[in-house]
C-alpha cells in the first residue's frame, strides 16, 4: 500500500508544543522532505472542510480520501526529488489519530506532549 516508496513521518502535538522547531530540524537533514507550508489542513481533510471541526475518525474516511491524502504526498514525494523521508506536522491531527493512522498505517509517529510542570 506504500506507493510512495517512503515512510512518512507524522509529528503529532498541540500547537505551540514544539511541533515546528522539530519538523525544522528534521527537515534540515539529508532525505528529509516536507511541504512549503506550515500545514496541510486542506490536504487532511479532502471533501470535509465545512465540516467545522477536526475530530475525525477511521469512519470518516472512505477508499478515495485516503486515495487523495497519499496521492498529495506521493506528488510532494516527487516535487521533492524521492527523498526518504517525508515529515508532517498538521496540530489539528492530534484531534484525529485513527484517522491519519488508517491513512497511513506504515508511518512513524511522534508525539509531543506540552507541559508546564517542568
Amino acid at each position: 500500500m506504500n506507493e510512495l516508496n517512503v515512510r512518512p513521518i507524522v509529528i503529532m502535538g498541540a500547537p505551540r508544543s514544539g511541533t515546528n522547531a522539530l519538523r525544522d530540524s528534521l527537515v534540515s537533514l539529508v532525505s528529509f522532505g516536507t511541504w512549503p507550508c506550515d500545514e496541510i489542513n486542506g490536504i487532511w481533510k479532502y471533501r470535509s472542510l465545512s465540516i467545522g471541526y477536526d475530530n475525525l475518525s477511521k469512519n470518516d474516511l472512505s477508499e478515495a480520501k485516503i486515495k487523495y491524502i497519499r496521492a498529495q504526498f506521493t506528488k510532494q514525494f516527487n516535487k521533492l526529488g524521492k527523498p526518504k523521508f517525508i515529515v508532517e506536522k498538521t496540530c489539528a491531527n492530534t484531534m484525529r489519530p485513527s484517522f491519519v493512522g488508517s491513512v497511513f498505517p506504515e508511518a512513524k509517529y511522534i508525539f509531543i506532549i506540552r507541559s508546564s510542570n517542568l
